[in-house]
């Protein structure tokens, strides 16, 4: 809230546009994070003595994970569930990040191949530590574990411990997600410094791990802001926005990377290493931006060939240049759906940008239409009613034509005896959907649908605290069944060989 960060909507409150180029410095970042992770895909682990025989030079597929060229890892896939969390909370909630990366590790949750393929052992220890925490809790709460997940509570939220690791884990997996942060809070750098450090810590503990989370931010908050190169890379920075941070001290080993630790002309041969170490992986990444002579291929392509832990550097690298460079000066060749490697029929990856692409969508939408979450003024909640009202009237609509869109998916994709079938049910009670609290998610294939659950709701709401301007009334509930097609009678399997037809053309 405004009041615990010393802050008031008078300081921050935004205007209702957002400039241009921020949008462009926010677009680059996140898909700067997304390139440099599918370029070091296929050689991560690979030797420098490696890459020195055989550097990458552009998106190829194979290799470590057998992956088709542009299809990202863990780096993208844990920074879009962390993304996505910012946007349906409409805040910072670690609880909620910790859900999604659950999910990501047990259901593939926003994975480029639909499954966890690739995890570091802290971030997986961490999300296993959660786990338990939530049976646990469950338990001493008597909350019912299938609703564990969607938990919105502020008093239960607060007294769940989400700090899932320990001091001592410092690896850079805290560090390659970290951008959604920065650019979700990016009008009040204090704030984007804070949660920058915590965001990191709830999976890897360390003290220099909150620290290298921060000061890293901080350099995303101010290249959005157009700070100039040569002020990115000075070595007072942290000295010129102290503030930002709090008045706290780095780590002593961040500091020395403030302080310009990274610039060696050497590069390897100086001791800059891609591993594991979150230092490192600092260190490098801001030795590729720092010696990119103005170029994101060329600095994207000296963090992969590094080696080792060569996706990660790549996205840690393509987060800071990114914002920097901004998303219209990326190669194109990497980012174009034109582009010869984005063949739909051939390569089968457009899932991989497709999803990270609506990663980015959202995350701007919000940001224009909100601005910051703190401040929401009456006339936007009045008019965010109204919007929840008629969303609510033409609901059946739109659930009937995404049903009818899911359907022709799965027609398309060789689950021909399969059937996504919605039935509404008739409620008996007043009855309403709160729009604050999470839902529960059901997977069918490689849909994630949002099912109904209701709140028992009269004059105000007998399940939760929210809003009551929160809650929208609804006279049935909602429910999706994967039935077998060749038992199923329904009007909409008429329209699939028509739409089958249609989306040819």
């Amino acid at each position: 809230k405004p009041d615990e960060f010393g802050i008031s909507e008078k300081d921050y409150a935004p205007s209702s546009n957002i400039n241009d180029d921020i949008v462009d410095r926010i677009q680059g970042s996140m898909f700067g994070l997304a390139v440099g992770d599918a370029l070091g895909a296929h050689v991560e682990f690979r030797p420098h003595s490696y890459l020195v025989a055989n550097p990458v030079k552009d998106l190829i597929g194979g290799g470590t994970w057998g992956l088709q060229e542009g299809q990202f890892t863990d780096d993208t896939s844990m920074a879009l569930c962390l993304a996505i969390s910012l946007i349906a909370c409409q805040d910072f909630v670690p609880y909620d990040q910790l859900v999604r990366y659950k999910w990501w590790y047990r259901y593939g949750y926003m994975s480029s191949t639909g499954h966890c393929f690739d995890i570091g052992a802290a971030t997986r220890d961490s999300i296993q530590e959660f786990e338990k925490r939530q049976r646990k809790f469950a338990e001493d709460h008597s909350i019912p574990f299938d609703q564990i997940d969607f938990l919105s509570n502020r008093d239960l939220l607060q007294a769940f411990d989400v700090k899932c690791s320990q001091e001592g884990v410092a690896g850079n997996g805290a560090l390659m997600r970290l951008v959604p942060v920065p650019i979700f809070f990016f009008r009040c750098p204090t704030v984007a410094l804070e949660y920058s450090g915590i965001s990191g810590t709830i999976t890897h503990g360390d003290k220099k791990v909150y620290d290298a989370c921060c000061y890293y931010g901080a350099l995303i908050v101010a290249a959005l802001h157009g700070a100039t190169k040569e002020k990115l890379l000075s070595k007072t920075f942290y000295q010129d926005h102290f503030e930002w941070f709090g008045d706290r001290k780095l780590h002593p080993e961040v500091m020395t990377i403030a302080r310009g630790s990274y610039q060696k002309l050497g590069g390897y041969a100086d001791g800059i290493r891609g591993k594991g170490y979150i230092i490192n992986a600092l260190e490098a990444a801001l030795w590729a931006f720092w010696s990119d002579e103005d170029s994101f291929e060329k600095g994207v392509l000296n963090a992969v060939n590094l080696g080792d832990d060569t996706d990660t550097t790549a996205a840690i690298y393509g987060q800071l240049a990114g914002a920097y460079y901004g998303y219209k000066k990326l190669p194109t060749k990497w980012i174009d759906p034109r582009a010869s490697w984005f063949d739909p029929h051939e390569m089968k990856c457009e899932k991989s940008w497709l999803i990270s692409m609506q990663g980015v969508k959202l995350l701007l939408y919000w940001i224009r239409q909100t601005g910051h979450p703190y401040f929401i003024r009456q006339s936007v909640q009045r008019a965010k009613y109204a919007q929840l009202e008629i969303l609510q009237m033409i609901r059946p609509i739109m659930e009937t034509i995404r049903n009818i869109l899911r359907n022709q998916i799965l027609y398309n994709s060789g689950f021909a005896h399969e059937w996504i079938e919605l039935h509404p049910k008739p409620i008996q009670r007043p009855s309403a959907i709160c729009y604050s609290c999470q839902r529960p998610i059901q997977q069918y294939r490689n849909f994630w649908i949002v099912s109904d659950s209701l709140h028992e709701f009269r004059d105000q709401c007998e399940r939760c605290s929210c809003d009551p301007k929160q809650h929208v009334q609804v006279d049935y509930q909602l429910g999706f069944d994967m039935v077998n097609r060749e038992n199923h009678q329904s009007d909409e399997l008429a329209t699939l060989p028509y739409l089958n037809n249609a989306s040819s053309f």
